[in-house]
């Protein structure tokens, strides 16, 4: 059996579109994310699943975000789980490159993600790059690139899996919307989800 890290669905911009352009809009009100994980100018905000009240005031779709968070749970056939506690819900941007400014393009360097709930729940994300840069930023999950399209979700099984992008290059900034769920690793073992490097289809 082959199992897909993509997805191979779309999922339709008038849902992300919003997200986009207040990211695009507000891009201040996220936090310098710089640490060994990170080479390049990146800005996140986690835990998105709390409503936070600045963000409110600021117009944030919330309302898109959540849906979002619907397609994908129905287009994996998620079972309700917990969100993973330290990132849970993450808005990850990173602006494009101009010529004008003096660094170069993003990329995220290969890691892992904490386990922290228990010994057998495994961190795991669901991905969509709703904003994808000229050039570059796929993820690289164990030494494989997945060529994703904008607005295609895909898995990676964090806690479990080494993983990585791309650098981007261009002036079009990346902007990636990342759920991350509290899943057993029988659950995902059940999916395929564990060893799909094995039998991959990407």
């Amino acid at each position: 059996m082959k199992h897909r890290m993509r997805s191979n669905c779309i999922i339709d911009r008038s849902i992300t579109e919003p997200i986009v352009n207040w990211v695009n809009a507000n891009d201040e009100m996220l936090s310098r994310y710089q640490n060994e994980s990170h080479d390049g100018v990146v800005y996140w905000k986690a835990k998105l699943e709390q409503k936070i009240p600045l963000f409110e005031e600021l117009g944030f779709p919330y309302d898109n975000l959540f849906q979002l968070e619907k397609e994908i749970k129905k287009l994996y056939d998620l079972p309700d789980a917990n969100y993973e506690t330290i990132m849970g819900i993450m808005l990850i941007f990173a602006p494009g490159v101009k010529m004008s400014e003096n660094f170069n393009g993003y990329k995220c360097t290969p890691h892992k993600d904490p386990n922290t709930n228990s010994d057998n729940d495994v961190h795991t994300r669901f991905n969509i790059m709703i904003s994808a840069p000229l050039d570059g930023g796929n993820p690289i999950i164990e030494n494989t690139i997945i060529e994703v399209n904008e607005n295609e979700p895909w898995i990676c099984v964090a806690g479990l899996h080494l993983h990585s992008t791309m650098k981007m290059q261009g002036p079009k900034s990346r902007i990636v919307v990342s759920f991350g769920y509290w899943y057993s690793k029988e659950f995902l073992e059940s999916r395929g989800w564990v060893d799909m490097y094995k039998n991959l289809e990407i």
